[in-house]
């Protein structure tokens, strides 16, 4: 059965998800970050399906819970790239590039994972199994040198994040963060570390989402015109990267 707690963590990001939804509305923010708004549905959606098939049957939640992972893994791949397509709106060279990188890595975690799923010893469910939890260990790595990567390149070119943008990578930062720890430690610890995964992990996902319901609710704040790059230093940077991308 469900503890209190865990039942708690388990409806309070849905909630949250609400509002962030009717806000993205309101403020029209649905229309610019398309892939963002969907995920936030799917995670509306996703609990009452989990509630559901955990009160049903064990088996049924076991399968419910890892195909709404694989959804959420492609979600979330989906969300960065629209964040490069955000933050480097300027420089076109440079989004096609990232894109690029991007993808190749994604097409790596997933054979990677197929491979160990092939490799893994058990029956045909371990190894599927093994296969998920390398996509979950894996895609958090990427997330997190993603938007690393994405963070020095906004120093470096005085990229405008824009407030969702930044509230949107700083909450999966945290999360993927968390996450990652809570699952070394797992691996490292074995089943004596289970209640401190079982606890932190959903927590980070929580903290996620009230970051991004503080960003998607909190006013604009318009950068001074001296903040923000010259168009002819955008249009040299994209004519350099143009000739980089010949070679």
């Amino acid at each position: 059965m469900l503890s209190t707690y865990q039942l708690v963590v388990w409806v309070a990001a849905p909630i949250m998800q609400v509002l962030i939804a009717a806000v993205m509305v309101r403020r029209k923010l649905s229309a610019e970050f398309p892939v963002f708004f969907a995920y936030t549905l799917f995670h509306v959606v996703q609990v009452p399906i989990e509630l559901y098939c955990y009160f049903h049957s064990h088996a049924l939640y076991f399968y419910a819970f890892w195909i709404i992972q694989a959804f959420d893994f492609l979600l979330v791949i989906a969300v960065i790239q629209e964040l490069f397509g955000a933050v480097l709106r300027e420089y076109e060279i440079l989004k096609r590039r990232a894109h690029k990188i991007y993808r190749c890595a994604v097409l790596i975690l997933v054979g990677v994972a197929f491979g160990t799923a092939l490799l893994a010893s058990g029956t045909e469910t371990d190894r599927t199994v093994a296969g998920l939890l390398t996509i979950d260990t894996s895609s958090m790595i990427i997330q997190l040198g993603v938007l690393a990567t994405l963070f020095v390149m906004s120093r470096m070119l005085v990229l405008g994040w824009g407030q969702l943008p930044f509230g949107i990578a700083l909450g999966f930062g945290v999360m993927a963060s968390v996450q990652l720890a809570v699952s070394i430690m797992r691996s490292y610890l074995g089943d004596g570390s289970t209640p401190g995964y079982v606890l932190l992990r959903p927590l980070a996902y929580n903290l996620a989402v009230l970051v991004w319901l503080f960003h998607a609710a909190k006013r604009e704040r318009r950068k001074p015109a001296s903040a923000l790059p010259p168009e002819a230093d955008i249009s040299r940077w994209n004519e350099a990267l143009e000739k980089m991308s010949r070679f």
